[in-house]
């Protein structure tokens, strides 16, 4: 192990060494050293967010959610140029270096204001929350990052941000005022939608939103302390690089229209079910005529049926216990580990009350759904496992039309 160390320390002491000889054959000072080092860094960060943005962009579901996501990497590769140039200035590499600087900081508080408003949005939307759900809502919390990117102006251009008294630190606060509440306010609904969540699942995907935020706070910090290093392009490139690998989980495991799990996703989870002894139950469930819907009001309402219907689950099915989501088509699955019959039962009368309160909501069309489950017998297989929960629900359906066809 000693050997290992010493080989590896010799060579990072080779390469400081030819490096510092290279530098010293250009004929280059410290301070332009510095600059290249921030040029380096960010042209990396540049190159990594345009391949991750170009992918992106080529998506085939572009829902609201995700523009904003392409949005923030956009905003991100413009700050990461004007970090660099930021810094050439900083390190007076630059002529006329004082006012260029004031420049640059001026968009890069453009950015930063534009960027935490895109991540608010993006946020909002990926959460559900009712700050964001309307166009009209969406402006007004445009409104104080117009203001905050005004006084951001008038501050860099009329005082001497780099004083070290009160008057400094006090200006240097506001720069950020709304762009740090924006990023409280998504860090403290993260941690109440963790809390109230009891969904394990579901609770390990949130948290992935308190990254962003905490680590751009960290980040902004340390660059204030470290000023000579590109704290911020290390720190915001691992931050984006988290909500993206995030991102592809989504897309691998979610029903883009619902937003529940889809056909990989329950497989994977039941085969983790599986493995234990605990007593398993399959629900499978579909909306009552439901191509009647399509064919009287569209399919985009079909679309809004399921997704009425998908929060409907997410409601009723807020426990560890339960696994559930799209099936396919207007099927829904839910699989439940440590039920019994009884409890089979009243998760079937919740979701049914569930319904019939949203229904009341809804007066284009009645939302009906038929159920059927079954419980695992040992030795069983999945697939058997849900044959037979949906062998029940096609009977409880022939029993519903039968039904309806001798009232004609």
């Amino acid at each position: 192990m000693q050997i290992f160390w010493y080989n590896i320390n010799k060579e990072i002491t080779i390469i400081i060494y030819e490096r510092g000889v290279f530098m010293d054959f250009l004929n280059l000072s410290s301070n332009q050293l510095l600059a290249l080092f921030y040029a380096e860094a960010n042209i990396v960060a540049i190159l990594i967010f345009s391949l991750i943005a170009r992918r992106s962009f080529h998506e085939i579901n572009k829902q609201t959610k995700n523009k904003y996501f392409h949005d923030l990497l956009l905003l991100h590769i413009l700050y990461f140029f004007i970090e660099i140039f930021w810094a050439a200035c900083y390190f007076n590499v630059m002529p006329n270096p004082d006012i260029l600087m004031k420049v640059m900081k001026s968009l890069k508080m453009t950015i930063v204001g534009l960027g935490t408003y895109t991540w608010f949005m993006y946020f909002g939307i990926s959460t559900k929350s009712k700050m964001v759900n309307s166009e009209k809502k969406r402006i007004l919390m445009f409104l104080p990052i117009i203001f905050q990117v005004l006084i951001d102006y008038v501050l860099i251009f009329t005082l001497d941000l780099n004083r070290k008294d009160i008057i400094g630190y006090i200006s240097s606060f506001v720069l950020i005022l709304v762009p740090l509440l924006y990023m409280i306010h998504t860090s403290g609904s993260t941690c109440i939608l963790y809390l109230k969540n009891k969904n394990d699942n579901v609770r390990k995907d949130t948290l992935v939103y308190l990254i962003y935020p905490i680590v751009l706070v960290i980040v902004a910090i340390l660059q204030v302390i470290i000023s000579d290093l590109p704290v911020i392009c290390f720190g915001t490139s691992i931050a984006m690089l988290a909500l993206y690998i995030n991102r592809l989980g989504d897309m691998i495991s979610l029903d883009p229209l619902t937003g529940t799990y889809n056909r990989n996703a329950l497989i994977k989870g039941l085969n983790d079910l599986f493995k234990n002894d605990e007593k398993i139950y399959c629900f499978i469930m579909d909306l009552d005529r439901f191509k009647q819907i399509n064919d009287n009001f569209g399919h985009i309402e079909g679309d809004e049926a399921l997704v009425k219907f998908s929060n409907i689950l997410k409601k009723t099915c807020d426990n560890p216990n339960l696994l559930f989501g799209r099936y396919g088509g207007d099927e829904f699955v839910i699989f439940a580990k440590n039920y019994n019959d009884e409890l089979a039962k009243e998760l079937i009368d919740k979701i049914q009350n569930n319904l019939k309160e949203a229904q009341a909501e809804s007066k284009k069309y009645v939302m009906q759904i038929s159920i059927g489950y079954a419980q695992k017998a040992e030795y069983e297989s999945i697939r058997a496992l849900i044959e037979r929960a949906d062998k029940m629900l096609y009977e409880i359906k022939r029993k519903k039309k039968n039904k309806n066809n001798n009232k004609k």
